[in-house]
């Protein structure tokens, strides 16, 4: 079977190497944030980047903020029309490293359903963490009561609630939840 003309010299050219940052923290980020609030700066170093990326993973910790964020503050430049944007959710398990540290992971989200920002909320929503007996969802509202439980204060500030509380939550490792038993009519994550 013979190569089409254009397929077969797609071929022959070899490797195309592209620039990707598939882990790349906003501003306003619930961890690892490097530039405040200053989205200008942030949009410029984005901006200047040579050679440009060819996709970019909008990342935080348990939420697609800085991801919904990010979109809403390209509006108008070159970056909403080049490169692919995706989420990137880092998440954190109950396992820890022999130092004591949480194992992270990510979650990459294709953003080529229309509707992945609200289906990937609604699925974060099922992860649970207990603390103290009661348990906190993976949502901003419930990770900003966790952040409260922790910190002992109902007045803290809702950020600065939210951003405690996505330092504890943890979600259950698969081995973990393996050896509980699933209850009838769920879903085993």
């Amino acid at each position: 079977m013979a190569i089409a003309a254009g397929v077969e010299s797609q071929w022959n050219r070899g490797s195309k190497w592209m620039r990707w940052d598939p882990h790349l923290h906003t501003p306003g980020t619930l961890r690892n944030n490097q530039f405040g609030n200053d989205w200008d700066a942030y949009l410029t170093v984005l901006l200047k980047a040579d050679p440009a990326p060819a996709a970019l993973g909008i990342t935080d910790y348990f939420t697609l903020r800085g991801y919904k964020n990010f979109l809403r503050h390209i509006q108008g430049t070159s970056i909403a029309s080049g490169p692919l944007i995706f989420p990137n959710i880092e998440l954190r398990l109950t396992i820890e490293t022999q130092r004591g540290k949480a194992i992270n992971f990510h979650l990459l989200v294709s953003p080529d359903d229309s509707d992945h920002v609200s289906l990937m909320e609604e699925k974060l929503g099922r992860l649970s963490f207990n603390y103290q007996g009661q348990p906190y969802y993976c949502t901003d509202e419930s990770l900003t009561r966790l952040g409260r439980a922790v910190g002992g204060s109902v007045a803290q500030a809702d950020e600065a609630a939210l951003r405690e509380g996505a330092n504890q939550f943890k979600i259950d490792s698969p081995e973990k939840r393996s050896s509980r038993p699933t209850p009838p009519g769920t879903l085993a994550a």
